[in-house]
Formats: C-alpha cells, structure tokens, sequence
C-alpha cells in the first residue's frame, strides 16, 4: 500500500496533465484505479483480525460488523476493476457513434452511466460472494464475475443487467471447473469486441481519407484516429490482465478444492495471492504512468516537428511568391 499511494498519484497527475484522451474516457480510467487501490487499506483490516490484533467476539458486535464490512470492500474493490476494459470499450462505441460532435459536446452522462452500472453489478456480486456459505460457490463467483459479468452486462446494453447477474449466479451451481471454461469464453468474446472495434474503426478511417471533405472534416478525422489509439492501448491492456488474472485464478481454485483455506498451506497460498495482487497494483499503476509520459512526450515532439515544418513551408512558399513577382516585374519594365 506505502508503494502503491505515490504510484497512484504520480498515474493521477500524469493523466491530468495528459491531452490525450476524453474527459469521459479519463474520469472512467481515474474511478477503476482508485478502486483498484481502495482494496488495499481493507485488506490491512483483515490482516489484524488475522494476525489477533483484533478480536471478533460476540459481546461486542461491532468488531464483527467491521471485519464482515472490510471483506465487503475488499473483495468489491477486486471485482469492479474488472469493469475497466468493458468501460472504455462502451465509451468508445459511443464516441464511434457520435463521432462528428463527440469532442464538442461533453456528454457526461456516458461516464455516470457506466461508473454507476460497474458498482451496481459488482455491489450485487459482492453481497453473493459475502454471504454464500459454500467455499466452491464463492470461487465461482470469483472467477464468473472476473470474467463474465462485464461482458454479458455490456453486451446486453444495462437493460438485462439484473438478469445477467442472475444467470451468472444459477451457472454457479454448475461448478468452478465449468464456470472457468465460460470464464475464458466470454473473456474471448471481449477480447475479439476489442479487435472487431479496432478493425472497424481502421476500415473507417480509409474510407475517410479518400471521401470527399466535408465541414466536419478535422472533428471527424481526430475522432477516429483516437478511437484508434484508445483501443490500441485497450487491447495491449487486455492481453496483460487476462495473462495475470490466471495465477490468482489457479490459486484461489487450488485454495478451496486442494486444500482447505484455515489449514497452514491455504494460509500461505492466500497470502501470496494478496502480495501478487498489491504488486501487480502498484507495477500497473507505474508503468501506466511511465508509458503515459513518455507518449505525451512523443506527441508533443510531433505536433512540434509538425509545427515547425509548417512554418517552413510557410517561408518557401513566401520566398516562391516573392522570385515570381519580381520576375514577373523585370519582365514588364523590360
């Protein structure tokens, strides 16, 4: 967590001062990090109650409401990050759709719309993971909602949201090793999503070039040509965690089906599941900074050649004017 606080404002800093992407796309982005982070601080919670610093008794309540309600956060902070990639895809098909007055008008009612949708959804799952009583429901709720639940929540559009929810709960009770396999399913159908956006959006942008122009032509073109660079970037971002997720994955089925999770081995395996997950928070938090600054800087480096080039075409063009008119004035005073 000490680690990962200047991660996560250096990436906040870098961002704000980024022109890269739409305010939508970076209220979207900043929401799922900060989530993402927030596990953290609750997971030290459980630690004391782990480690007997804190006490759970039944005269006092209250220690065992803030132990139920630090596994609550902790475990919906791990869940609605999932939502990041479905976000940004959903935001991009809006702005693919609205591609000619996208960058002028704001429509904030895209990132509300999502950001309240992704902790509607992982509230719902949260509660069913708390309250099952049966260790193999709560990893395949795990794994479904790692997986599933985005996709079939942005495939159907929020308005078969609660009826996703309750089909992911019923496929539960198939088992985890069937729950696993629809797991990598419909992360497939995500990860092709991405791909058949990207592909659209490259045809589009061909077909643009060589059309005729029209009044909204450099709203147009800058439109597409971030819808391109966004879902670049959210493709590369989808391989990566798609790979990590894997080894919490296997973990966590290994925890519950292998070995019991009070026994010494199940401790340790739940142990090295936090410390992947607290690493793998900080490392995206860095290098998503990193990588960030250093194409801000690429950009800048660009729209300055670009600049400069211009202004040298600019004097050409002048001194070509100039050589015309006084030829043009020799000839005429013989």
């Amino acid at each position: 967590m000490i680690f990962a606080t200047p991660a996560l404002i250096l990436f906040y800093r870098t961002l704000n001062r980024s022109s890269l992407f739409h305010r939508n796309l970076v209220i979207i982005t900043k929401y799922h990090y900060c989530m993402l982070y927030m596990a953290l601080p609750s997971r030290i919670i459980i630690i004391l109650y782990a480690l007997k610093f804190i006490g759970v008794s039944t005269k006092n309540p209250q220690s065992e409401q803030l132990y139920v309600m630090a596994c609550f956060v902790n475990i919906f902070c791990k869940i609605l990050p999932s939502f990041a990639l479905l976000s940004t895809l959903m935001e991009r098909l809006m702005a693919s759709h609205n591609i000619s007055d996208y960058e002028t008008k704001s429509r904030p009612w895209i990132a509300a719309t999502a950001i309240v949708s992704s902790w509607t959804t992982s509230s719902l799952g949260t509660i069913a993971m708390v309250f099952v009583e049966q260790p193999p429901n709560k990893i395949s709720l795990y794994i479904i909602h790692k997986f599933g639940v985005s996709v079939c929540m942005y495939v159907c559009m929020y308005v078969c949201m609660y009826v996703c929810m309750y089909v992911c709960l019923f496929v539960c009770l198939l088992g985890a090793d069937k729950v696993i396999i629809i797991g990598f399913v419909l992360s497939a159908v995500a990860s092709i999503a991405h791909v058949t956006l990207f592909r659209r959006e490259r045809r589009r942008f061909t077909k643009f070039i060589v059309g005729p122009q029209t009044s909204r032509y450099l709203s147009t073109r800058f439109q597409i040509i971030e819808n391109l660079r966004v879902l670049k970037i959210a493709m590369l971002a989808c391989v990566i965690i798609s790979v990590s997720v894997l080894i919490p994955s296997t973990l966590m089925v290994m925890i519950f089906y292998y070995f019991l999770p009070t026994t010494l081995t199940g401790q340790k395996l739940l142990a090295l599941v936090e410390l992947f997950f607290s690493s793998f928070v900080a490392i995206l938090l860095t290098s998503s900074a990193v990588m960030l600054k250093r194409y801000n800087k690429r950009v800048h480096t660009h729209v300055r050649f670009q600049h400069e080039n211009r202004l040298h075409c600019a004097s050409q063009d002048f001194r070509l004017v100039t050589e015309k008119y006084f030829s043009h004035l020799k000839t005429a005073w013989g």
